[in-house]
């Protein structure tokens, strides 16, 4: 019998005896993952490496910003909204995961500054909806997109880690408090906890509309051969959306999946609540 302190399963070899090698590449490379925002930029992405690497994954989207084109042949598709809390309880029944990637989120600072009741929803609500289902299911890991620089409020040098956490805008709150709940969760109900603080995260599939994306308007401006003042025109659009009474910025792009294994680029640290 091979059992997976993660996984928490067992398997059995065809005759009957232990094989260990068989056993170690099962516990290596077959978990069930659950990708909430997986239809999405950093969670296609993330969709890609576990399938390269063997695992299953799963996919939980409303596809709001996510493209369902985004998601690989062969995975299912979950279209649910993560405020929808019996929903995602279904979600999770159906699809028992190992291990989940909580990528889901309302992402735009701008909007949670004009409507932060709704951004609560989604990224504390929405993520409190998600951690019940994993409790209940008894999943063992759960990796959570938090944020860098939202998170340290207005500094004026790099700031480490160790920066105590001081977020102004409630998409930097959200995510404060989001990290908190993992802290809660893993004590109360023993789950593995790893929050992600994302900084600037470009490549390929990424949505030029908001905050983060003048690199990707960039690359898109190049890609059609404008000129540099067309691309200064563009950045500029990006940076004035950050205000939030400034309109979304007008430049688009494809968020299909590309032709090519371009993987996303980003600073991220992880931070293991304790």
């Amino acid at each position: 019998m091979c059992w997976s302190p993660l996984a928490n399963r067992a398997w059995r070899s065809t005759d009957g005896r232990m094989d260990m090698e068989v056993c170690n590449e099962t516990l290596r490379f077959k978990m069930r993952v659950l990708v909430t925002g997986g239809a999405g930029f950093i969670g296609s992405h993330l969709v890609d490496q576990l399938l390269q690497r063997g695992h299953q994954p799963f996919v939980l989207d409303d596809l709001s910003t996510g493209v369902a084109a985004n998601v690989p042949a062969g995975v299912k598709l979950f279209e649910v909204d993560i405020r929808d809390a019996a929903a995602v309880a279904r979600t999770f029944q159906e699809v028992r995961p190992d291990v989940v990637s909580h990528q889901a989120a309302q992402m735009s600072v701008s909007r949670s500054a004009r409507e932060p009741r709704f951004d609560a929803e989604v990224n504390v609500l929405g993520l409190i909806n998600t951690l019940d289902a994993a409790a209940a299911q008894g999943v063992q890991r759960f990796v959570f997109a938090s944020s860098g620089g939202v998170l340290y409020g207005d500094v004026t040098s790099p700031a480490p880690e160790e920066t105590p956490a001081d977020p102004i805008s409630p998409y930097g709150i959200a995510k404060w408090v989001g990290e908190r709940y993992l802290k809660f969760y893993a004590r109360e109900h023993g789950l593995q906890t790893t929050a992600l603080r994302y900084a600037n995260v470009y490549g390929p599939r990424q949505n030029p509309h908001g905050e983060a994306g003048v690199v990707a308007i960039f690359c898109t401006k190049m890609l059609q051969g404008q000129t540099s003042r067309s691309m200064a025109t563009a950045a500029t659009s990006a940076i004035t959306s950050m205000s939030p009474t400034s309109p979304e910025p007008t430049c688009s792009s494809s968020n299909r999946r590309p032709a090519h294994p371009s993987q996303p680029s980003t600073s991220a640290r992880p931070f293991r609540p304790t």
